[in-house]
C-alpha cells in the first residue's frame, strides 16, 4: 500500500506519527508532503515545494494542495491522511473525493481541531481569518462526517463525534498517545521534580488553571516542585502569573526549551 500523508507537524510529531506506521508490513511508500525535510524514516518520502513553487505568492497550504494533487497522479497512492484537519484536511478530502481514494483525517488535538474559536485556538487561518472561525467550524464538521475514518486521540473525542455529529462509532478510531520506550528509558540520577509538564504554552493548554493548583497545593505541601517544559507565544504571561502567585522561579517552578528526555530522570512520584 501506499499512503499519501499532508501535514505540518515537529520533528518529534513526525517520528511519532510515521514511524509506527513505516513499520507496517504492507505499507510500502509513505509520500509525506509538508513544508521542510524532516528526520529520515525508513519508506518516508518528504515532498516540498520547490525552490520556483515556492516564489510563487500562494498561500503554502494550496501550495500544498497541488503537490498532495501532484503525488496522487504520478505516485497513485491508495489512501490520503490528513494530520491538522484545518487546511490540510481540507486538502485531502477534496482530492481524495476527486479521484475516489480514501481519506483518513487525524484529530490530534481532539475536538477542538474541528470547533475553532478566535479566543482559544492557535491555527494560523483562524488567526488570520477570524470572522470566518464559525465558518470553518462548519466545514470541519462537514470534511470530518463525510471522510473515511476518523483518529482521535481518546474517548471523550469519540463520544462528542457520535452524539453531536452522529459519525457511526465504527468510523472512530481511538488512537492514545504513547512512549517510545526506545528513547525514554529509566535513569539513575538524583530525584529532584514532584511534577513534571509538557506543553506548549498556549492559552487552549489552560497552564494558568495548572499554576494555580501549584499555587493551591504549595500551601499544604510546600516543598512541592514543579518543572515545565515547553515553549509558545504565552511565556511571558505564564512568568507574570506565577510571580503573581509567588512561585519560585529557580527552585519550585521552572521553564525551559528544553527536550523531556533530559529530565525524566529527576522525576520522584507524580506526572
Amino acid at each position: 500500500m501506499k499512503i499519501a500523508v499532508i501535514t505540518t507537524l515537529n520533528d518529534n510529531l513526525i517520528k511519532a506519527k510515521l514511524v509506527p506506521l513505516a513499520v507496517i508490513h504492507q505499507v510500502k511508500e509513505i509520500y509525506f508532503i509538508t513544508d521542510s525535510i524532516g528526520p529520515s524514516i525508513p519508506k518516508v518520502h518528504y515532498i516540498i515545494p520547490s525552490a520556483i513553487l515556492s516564489k510563487i505568492p500562494l498561500h503554502k497550504s494550496l501550495t500544498k494542495f497541488i503537490l498532495l494533487l501532484w503525488i496522487c497522479l504520478r505516485n497513485k497512492p491508495e489512501l490520503i491522511m490528513s494530520y491538522n484537519i484545518l487546511p490540510h484536511g481540507y486538502s485531502a478530502f477534496i482530492i481524495g473525493k476527486v479521484l475516489r481514494k480514501k481519506v483518513f483525517q487525524h484529530l490530534i488535538g481532539g475536538f477542538s481541531d474541528i470547533k475553532t474559536e478566535y479566543q482559544n485556538s492557535d491555527n494560523s487561518m483562524v488567526m488570520r481569518f477570524p470572522i470566518l472561525a464559525k465558518l470553518f467550524t462548519q466545514l470541519n464538521k462537514f470534511v470530518v462526517k463525510n471522510s473515511d475514518l476518523i483518529f482521535v486521540p481518546g474517548q471523550s473525542t469519540q463520544l462528542r463525534l457520535i452524539n453531536e455529529l452522529n459519525i457511526p462509532e465504527s468510523k472512530i478510531v481511538i488512537l492514545h498517545s504513547s512512549i517510545d520506550t526506545n528513547y525514554f528509558k529509566p535513569q539513575k540520577s538524583d530525584l529532584v521534580y514532584d511534577i513534571i509538564v509538557v506543553s506548549a504554552l498556549e492559552v487552549r493548554k489552560r497552564i494558568d488553571l495548572l499554576l494555580k493548583v501549584i499555587s493551591s497545593v504549595k500551601k499544604t505541601i510546600p516543598s512541592v516542585k514543579v518543572i515545565i517544559l515547553g515553549k509558545g507565544s504565552l511565556k511571558s504571561n505564564f512568568l507574570s502569573l506565577q510571580m503573581n502567585l509567588e512561585l519560585e522561579i529557580m527552585s519550585s517552578f521552572l521553564i525551559f526549551n528544553l527536550m523531556f528526555k533530559s529530565f525524566i530522570g529527576n522525576l520522584k512520584s507524580l506526572f
